[in-house]
């Protein structure tokens, strides 16, 4: 098969920036919280002359630290705040917010930064004819590869090798692989399509997470891993990173592309799958847990989005 085509190598061109809110809290609020934090604290420390859970707040601070007490008032205090901000905002974060603290002084108004990521904004523009012409570029190749194919094969045999090649013959589901990929590239570079920081880290952490988990079951050390590759850790994240755009990038292309072409899954859709695809055991699980379904209507989307862009 022809090499694959790959989504952009330079991540930080396509990395964008993360939605930043402000969240303000009155001091009278901030007081309050500080005051619980103090006596939640001083319930699970000891000082002499004090039994457990019997030292004054104000000793609790002196042992525990502002901050301490700070964070801990901060823990009761940001969730509906983070809420109310993001409510009042019109946001719709696609991830966990990374708060840091920018102003906490005593007697004034405490302010926080919020960053969250948001849907990126995917411009499709004309993307029938990108993707004509991508499949037409890809249709081009296949043929190149399965013409030099031949010419090696006649060659061997005119030679009398030993053990002639074969003409390679690729399956339609190949070639449709390697049109999608040639697809893909070309909606991901026109549609210039530039991902939240927060998103793509998210998806790292999650592709780290699994790894990790796969060499658990093989019983495969991370350093080990790493020297088999001939890897740094600062090497092994630049190429998560980048495979993590990629698919990022893909999905939120797929995603504007459904919309556009108004493609969606039906809940007949969907049951029928699960009757024709999924055992007798599995569908209770399925009607316990609205999760697989979620899950089942991804993959169908998934499968539709690409049958429509393969018949354009």
């Amino acid at each position: 098969m022809p090499t694959k085509t790959q989504t952009p190598t330079k991540p930080k061109s396509f990395i964008g920036a993360n939605t930043v809110l402000t969240i303000s809290i009155p001091w009278k609020e901030a007081e309050a919280a500080y005051e619980q934090a103090k006596k939640k604290i001083a319930k699970t420390l000891k000082a002499d002359g004090f039994r457990k859970g019997k030292v004054p707040a104000e000793l609790a601070e002196q042992l525990a630290g502002q901050d301490k007490i700070v964070e801990i008032a901060l823990q009761a205090l940001l969730p509906n705040k983070y809420q109310e901000a993001i409510t009042k905002a019109k946001k719709k974060p696609l991830t966990y917010p990374e708060i840091k603290p920018i102003k906490i002084e005593m007697g004034k108004d405490w302010e926080l930064e919020v960053q969250i990521a948001e849907k990126p904004k995917i411009k499709l523009a004309n993307y029938k004819k990108t993707v004509r012409d991508a499949i037409k570029e890809a249709n081009k190749k296949i043929a190149e590869t399965l013409k030099e194919n031949a010419k090696k094969a006649a060659e061997n045999k005119d030679t009398k090798a030993a053990k002639p090649e074969k003409n390679q013959e690729f399956t339609d589901d190949q070639k449709d692989d390697y049109r999608l990929q040639h697809i893909y590239q070309a909606l991901v570079q026109t549609t210039k399509s530039v991902i939240p920081e927060l998103l793509v880290k998210e998806e790292v952490k999650a592709d780290l997470n699994q790894l990790t988990h796969q060499l658990e079951q093989v019983k495969l050390t991370f350093d080990n891993y790493l020297k088999r590759r001939s890897f740094t850790f600062e090497q092994l994240s630049q190429e998560m990173t980048v495979n993590a755009l990629g698919k990022l990038q893909i999905a939120f292309v797929m995603d504007a592309v459904a919309t556009e072409a108004q493609l969606s899954i039906t809940e007949t859709e969907i049951e029928a799958y699960i009757n024709e695809k999924i055992d007798t055991k599995l569908k209770a699980q399925i009607s316990l847990n609205p999760e697989y379904k979620r899950m089942i209507a991804q993959t169908l989307q998934r499968q539709k989005i690409v049958k429509h862009l393969l018949a354009l």
